[in-house]
């Protein structure tokens, strides 16, 4: 799951890795958004 959220990142960012120590709550809410809204991935998740 860790290797997804970087990829998500990485496609966001113009396909720029970003190291996980840069990232924070933002990032991490962002994430959770798009599992919910776009994949179908319950909210309780």
């Amino acid at each position: 799951m860790v290797e997804k959220f970087l990829r998500f990142h990485r496609r966001r960012n113009g396909g720029v890795w970003r190291h996980p120590d840069g990232m924070g709550k933002a990032e991490v809410e962002e994430y959770l958004t798009f599992l919910a809204a776009e994949q179908n991935v319950a909210p309780s998740t």
